[in-house]
């Protein structure tokens, strides 16, 4: 009996002191999930880079030739630079102007009428003085013209001599008073500007 309980003391012994225990008789879980790895996607060859197709430089726009300005009757245009040079010397401002912009108003600032006058409000720069202009760069004129008759079209360059009214404000004194530069000899303007007319009776103060 003694060797017995010595043989169980021993085995006690082994399994306390690190011996591998028993493999598990414990049968596995039929509701455990398998620990599956997904197979790998199968990698596709990379797609063939194509080189970028060199962008061209843009051809640059050419501006289109403006077309040239008709040309006066040279006796006819001599006979306008004469009527020109009596306008600036007649009144209290004379210039070289381009039309910037230009509206119709009936008398005194009214209504357009459907007959009898309007005034043609006319707003310009200066593009060469000649008389009277000082440090005026931009001003605005009246013309007064039979209702219906249309503005002249904005870009219009015009030799333009006016009065001003006590207000400050311009106006020609009659009609024949803004002349379109292309009815003038080409260097009309740079003429006036260079020896304008002695000043002569005001058509301003009639």
């Amino acid at each position: 009996m003694r060797a017995i309980a010595a043989l169980g003391t021993l085995s006690f012994c082994l399994l306390s002191c690190g011996g591998a225990p028993p493999a598990s008789t414990t049968a596995p879980d039929p509701q455990a999930q398998p620990d599956l790895q997904p197979e790998p996607a199968a990698q596709q060859e990379p797609i063939a880079q194509q080189e970028p197709v060199a962008q061209q430089e843009p051809v640059a726009q050419q501006e289109p030739d403006p077309a040239p300005a008709p040309q006066a009757d040279p006796e006819q245009a001599a006979e306008m630079l004469e009527l020109v040079r009596g306008n600036v010397a007649s009144t209290d401002l004379s210039a070289l102007v381009e039309i910037r912009g230009a509206r119709i108003e009936g008398p005194d600032g009214g209504p357009v009428p459907v007959s009898g006058y309007v005034n043609l409000i006319y707003e310009v720069e200066v593009v060469t003085p000649i008389r009277g202009c000082g440090k005026t760069k931009i001003f605005s004129f009246a013309e007064m013209a039979e209702a219906g008759y249309k503005p002249m079209k904005d870009g219009t360059a015009l030799f333009v001599s006016v009065c001003r009214d006590e207000d400050g404000r311009y106006h020609t004194p009659d009609v024949g008073y803004a002349i379109p530069r292309s009815e003038l000899p080409a260097d009309a303007a740079l003429r006036l500007a260079a020896k304008p007319p002695k000043r002569g009776a005001s058509a301003c103060r009639e």
